[in-house]
C-alpha cells in the first residue's frame, strides 16, 4: 500500500501542498513583499527540492486600436533549500522581504510594471 501511495503522490494525488500567503494583494514601488509560505505534508513522506515564487504584473497595451490587458512574469524567487516533509506535517517559512523589494520598470510608452531590485 505504501508503494501505491508514493505513486499517487508522484502524479499529484495525496502529494504535499504549498500555500503562499502574502500580507497584501497589491504592492507599490519601494514596498516590501511580506508573507508566509506553508507546506502541508500529503499522504507519504516527500522530499521537496525547491519551491519558487513567481512575481507577475498586469499592464494595458494598445493592439490594433484596442486596449488589451497583458500579464507579464517579472521574476522568479527560490524560497527554500531542499527538505523532507512527513505525512500530515505542516512547515512554515517566512518570506524574506528584503530580496523582494520592487521598483518601477518602464515597459512601453506610458506603461509600467514592477521588477526586483
Amino acid at each position: 500500500m505504501a508503494l501505491f501511495n508514493k505513486i499517487l503522490a508522484r502524479i499529484g494525488i495525496g502529494a504535499a501542498r504549498v500555500d503562499a500567503k502574502l500580507v497584501n494583494d497589491e504592492f507599490r514601488a519601494g514596498e516590501k513583499i511580506e508573507g508566509i509560505v506553508e507546506v502541508y505534508g500529503g499522504n507519504v513522506e516527500q522530499t521537496i527540492d525547491r519551491i519558487y515564487l513567481r512575481l507577475f504584473t498586469s499592464y494595458v497595451k494598445e493592439v490594433d486600436d484596442k486596449k488589451v490587458k497583458q500579464d507579464i512574469q517579472l521574476n522568479v524567487f527560490k524560497i527554500n533549500e531542499p527538505f523532507t516533509i512527513q505525512p500530515a506535517e505542516k512547515k512554515k517559512s517566512l518570506l524574506l522581504s528584503n530580496y523582494l523589494m520592487i521598483h518601477p520598470l518602464r515597459l512601453e510608452k506610458h506603461e509600467y510594471g514592477w521588477q526586483q531590485v
